[in-house]
This record gives C-alpha cells, structure tokens and sequence, in this order.
C-alpha cells in the first residue's frame, strides 16, 4: 500500500509573453495558465518585477489557474523595448514568465504586407499627426519620404518609392518625427 503523499508539480502554459508594440498610454493583457502536472494540490504566490507589469490573481490554490498579465505604458518611453519576469513560487516548484513589450507612438497595419494585396500600408497613432514619416531599406538607403500636414492620426503609403515605383519584398525600417515626439519601428512587405 502506498503511504505517501503525492507531489504538485508546476507547469506553465507560457514562459515567455510578447506584448509586441503597443501605443503609449495604452494598456493590454494577455493571459497563461499554470497547471498541476503532478499530485496533491497546487498553491502559492506570484510577484511581478517592474512598475508596468501587474499581474492578477497574485496568490492561488489551485491545480489549474489562468493569470492575467497587465502591461500599462502609460509612464514607459515610447521606441524602447522593455523586459520584465514574472515570478511564480509554489508547492510545486518555482517558475519565471518573462515579458516584453514596445510601447510607441506610430503603429503600422497591416503587418507584414503582401505586394499583390491591393492594399495600403497605414500609420496610425499620435506620433503620426503634422509628422515627416521616412522609410529606409534595411541597408538604410532611403525609399520614401511621406508628409502628414493636416493634423490626422494616420496616413497611407501605397508602398511606391521616390521614383513612384512599386518597392521590393523585405524588411523596411521606418523613422517619424513632428513637434512632440520621434519615433522608429519596422514592417515586412512580401510576395
């Protein structure tokens, strides 16, 4: 007969999150479970590392538990990428989730585009209003430079270079700057 107890194990559904870009100001959650892989029942804490990064629930006793994780970029600089741990100390053993997150003023949609799709490539947030938007080649060869001059949010390029010729598939690198802010990303253009 067996006597003992059986041990919780943990197990996430996640070890790392990418937030991706998010506009500044802006918060977004994502979600993972951790789970009892083992016996017995799951119970413990989770802390987060960073002023940005909250978590909900921070304790649990549970064999399966989803955890929000709630990135704010409200107090965070726009153009830089941030990492944060979420840490998980339980019955069954400990784990880290790592999360990262870029929040910025200009987001491009769609990303990545297809050349033969018909559609143009859009700029949209607060960085892109009375702004200079300047596309370069990865080589950092100018491509297109595009102006917004009537103070909207977003604008359209309809991926044509100086010359008004259709531009290749690649990775495009972007700059934008107006009066308040500058910014930088990149975006894929494919077949």
């Amino acid at each position: 007969n067996f006597t003992g107890t059986l041990s919780a194990v943990i197990s996430n559904t996640a070890t790392s999150i990418n937030f991706g870009e998010i506009i500044k100001g802006q918060s977004k959650t994502l979600e993972f479970t951790i789970i009892n892989t083992g016996g017995g029942t799951l119970s413990g804490t989770i802390s987060d590392d960073k002023d940005w990064l909250s978590i909900n629930p921070t304790t649990f006793n549970s064999n399966n538990v989803t955890i929000s994780a709630i990135v704010d970029t409200s107090n965070i600089t726009a153009g830089q990428s941030y990492t944060g741990t979420i840490s998980i100390t339980s019955t069954g053993g400990n784990s880290n989730v790592y999360v990262t997150v870029t929040p910025t003023c200009v987001i491009v949609s769609p990303n990545p585009i297809s050349l033969f799709s018909g559609k143009q490539l859009s700029f949209w947030g607060s960085g892109v209003s009375y702004s200079e938007i300047k596309i370069y080649t990865l080589s950092g060869e100018l491509v297109k430079t595009i102006k917004e001059t009537v103070g909207q949010n977003r604008l359209y390029w309809d991926l044509t270079n100086d010359q008004n010729e259709k531009i290749g598939r690649g990775i495009y690198l972007y700059t934008t700057l107006n009066s308040l802010e500058k910014n930088k990303g990149k975006f894929t253009v494919k077949k």
